[in-house]
């Protein structure tokens, strides 16, 4: 695996065990490292940190990287493929105390960058945002 590769894991381990500050570090020094990652990598980095900002009670953070995460979709969204395995962050979502205020939306987060389609990729991600607009 290349170095970028080897980052964004190290930060979702930090994630899965609860270190939000630690994740979002690896998370920048991943896109510091390249600036050549491919759309797919960089949207399954935005939902590690709207998890970790939301694991922080930063819904405003979270927010924004949802937003950043919808346009780099819309820009094409049919270059995105579901490349990421989700498995071991959707357990840690599903089961952190810390997260269970927001665990709906982020569930549907994850299912939403999962999906094959640029294009369903898109409205499911426009209705987390939507709901997220609505509390």
């Amino acid at each position: 695996p290349d170095y970028h590769t080897v980052l964004a894991d190290f930060a979702e381990a930090e994630l899965t065990i609860g270190n939000y500050d630690a994740c979002l570090e690896k998370l920048g020094q991943v896109v510091d490292a390249d600036q050549e990652l491919t759309p797919t990598i960089r949207s399954s980095l935005k939902v590690l940190e709207a998890i970790c900002w939301a694991g922080q009670g930063n819904r405003k953070q979270a927010n924004q990287a949802i937003k950043d995460l919808r346009d780099l979709v819309a820009l094409d969204p049919n270059e995105l493929t579901p490349e990421w395995l989700w498995a071991g962050t959707t357990h840690f979502v599903k089961a952190e105390p810390q997260l269970q205020s927001s665990r709906d939306w982020l569930l549907k987060l994850i299912d939403a960058v999962s999906t094959e389609g640029g294009e369903q990729m898109l409205e499911s991600i426009d209705g987390v945002l939507k709901e997220l607009s609505d509390r």
